[in-house]
């Protein structure tokens, strides 16, 4: 976070299935990114490791509040 923005977001370690993930982590990090928000549309295929990053975000979001 920066300037109040996110500005990147670091995946360090998941336990879902690569192939899956990686379909999820290329649209749905960029779109998070753009919106400002965890409010995105989940990939069709990837919907369990969309759900799990956007959750991972807020997480770290809260954290960073605190």
């Amino acid at each position: 976070i920066s300037g109040g923005k996110m500005t990147a977001i670091d995946i360090v370690k998941t336990k879902d299935d690569e192939d899956y993930f990686f379909d999820a982590q290329k649209k749905v990090i960029p779109e998070i990114l753009e919106k400002q928000s965890t409010d995105v549309d989940a990939v069709a295929g990837a919907t369990t490791s969309s759900e799990g990053i956007a959750h991972a975000v807020e997480k770290a979001l809260e954290q960073a509040k605190q």
